[in-house]
């Protein structure tokens, strides 16, 4: 019961708030969503590969099936305390692997929003003030990602942003802290901030968006050896529109500038790293043939290629943290997947790995060093019930090595850039208008990428099973 009390207060002060505030105008929405999960091979080894770990004696390692469920409560509400003036807050409850067990609550002076403990309990996640001016709106703090206050780089951040809006154009300028070191002593050059500029045109069946934003992170910058910076200038365009029964979505991000820049001569055997020009791209083209849909992804994004040292090419996905919660598939790139399954099964923010035997530079949520082509569609067989099914093919852009560092005798490349095929199957029901019931399965043909670099690795094939009942308020 203690563990509920938390969010009773969390509850009892937003309706305190609500009823004390000058227009009493407060919009609570939330889901809470219940997951099961069976998954048959996470590791993709086959039973007579190689030991992963030579401290297990019973040769099964991380291979093997596993099954559990995962839970999360998100709730948020809208203070809208005067026409033009609103406090949007949000936080999630219980997002939690069941049974699993509870870590240490870290000492209080180590004590964060993101840390394990806390996030297993409540955690107030997001919490922004918008507010209208004669010269436009402003919004600050930290918002959410997506179409509640899209802040681009990041699912969730903390900035500033300024919109003018005239007609169908609006032009946003927007200030993103990634990282602060501002404990005396430490440096306090030593911060990660992106500077935005954004230009849109909206009509009714599109839109145009262009994004200019300025990566500029000093974290590295007082290292006693090696102080170096990174500015990346990173243009990022979405073309969308709806001709008929057509649909064409265009998004693409193309990357400049330093990614490591030294302060001084960079150190022996290192080398100042210009970002090499890396465009990243993805186009859904999809047909509305009610009550059927189909539809087309195609996905470039580059890789880095280890053998030029003073030049990195890809893998910007994950550092600007784009695509995160884009899942075109239940296990490839799934957020939920990867979270769950990854390097940790209690709820952590991370992003996890699907592994094989190439450590970390597997398969994570980001689409980094990948070409994907995917057909997908579904069909509406009555009002509540919806069949879809979506076919996948994969390969890596560039051959990496294990440290990504130039291949050698001793550090070779991977022997395939091959991830891989996945089919998915998916069916939802609506059993009330704001309840709905899933469940999908997903069958992944392993590629050779997952032996890495041994080719005495086997592999074997992996699949999953999963439904999930979400409620939405």
């Amino acid at each position: 019961m203690k563990k509920i009390y938390p969010i009773l207060m969390m509850l009892l002060m937003m309706t305190i708030m609500a009823s004390t505030s000058l227009a009493a105008d407060v919009k609570f929405f939330g889901e809470f969503y219940l997951q099961g999960w069976y998954d048959k091979n996470h590791s993709l080894l086959d039973k007579d590969s190689a030991d992963l770990d030579t401290n297990v004696s019973d040769d099964t390692d991380l291979r093997g099936s596993t099954a559990f469920y995962t839970q999360r409560l998100r709730m948020g509400a809208d203070f809208m305390i005067t026409k033009g003036l609103m406090l949007g807050t949000r936080f999630d409850a219980l997002s939690r692997k069941w049974m699993a067990a509870r870590r240490l609550v870290p000492p209080l002076e180590t004590l964060k929003s993101t840390s394990d403990s806390e996030k297993e309990n409540i955690g107030m996640e997001v919490m922004y003030v918008i507010f209208d001016t004669p010269i436009g709106r402003w919004a600050a703090g930290t918002h959410t990602g997506g179409t509640r206050f899209s802040t681009g780089l990041g699912s969730v951040s903390n900035s500033i942003a300024w919109t003018y809006f005239t007609g169908p154009w609006s032009l946003t300028a927007m200030a993103k802290k990634g990282s602060d070191n501002g404990d005396i002593g430490e440096g306090t050059d030593s911060d990660s901030d992106t500077f935005s500029l954004i230009g849109q045109y909206r009509w009714n069946t599109g839109l145009l968006y262009l994004r200019i934003s300025d990566v500029h992170s000093r974290r590295c910058n007082n290292l006693p050896t090696g102080s170096y910076t990174c500015d990346l200038y990173v243009y990022s365009p979405i073309v969308r529109f709806k001709y008929g029964i057509f649909q064409f979505d265009w998004q693409a991000n193309f990357v400049t500038g330093w990614s490591k820049k030294y302060n001084d001569d960079p150190p022996a055997g290192c080398n100042h790293v210009k970002a090499g020009n890396a465009l990243n791209s993805r186009l859904n083209l999809e047909w509305d043939l009610a009550p059927a849909r189909v539809g087309l992804y195609f996905i470039y994004n580059p890789g880095d290629d280890p053998n030029t040292t003073d030049k990195k090419e890809g893998h910007y996905r994950s550092g600007l943290d784009y695509d995160r919660s884009f899942n075109p598939c239940l296990l490839l790139w799934n957020e939920d997947y990867m979270h769950w399954f990854g390097g940790d099964t209690e709820g952590t923010p991370n992003t996890g790995t699907l592994a094989g035997n190439t450590g970390e530079r597997g398969i994570t949520t980001y689409l980094d060093n990948v070409w994907m082509y995917q057909i997908y569609g579904n069909y509406n067989v009555t009002r509540k019930l919806n069949i879809g099914a979506s076919f996948t093919y994969a390969y890596a852009d560039k051959k990496l090595t294990m440290d990504m560092r130039p291949a050698s005798p001793s550090n070779p490349e991977f022997l395939s850039d091959k991830i891989g095929s996945e089919l998915d199957v998916i069916m939802t029901y609506k059993i009330y208008d704001h309840l709905e019931y899933m469940a999908g399965f997903a069958y992944l043909w392993t590629g050779d990428y997952f032996k890495g670099t041994d080719p005495q690795t086997k592999l074997s094939d992996n699949y999953l099973l999963t439904h999930k009942l979400t409620l939405t308020f």
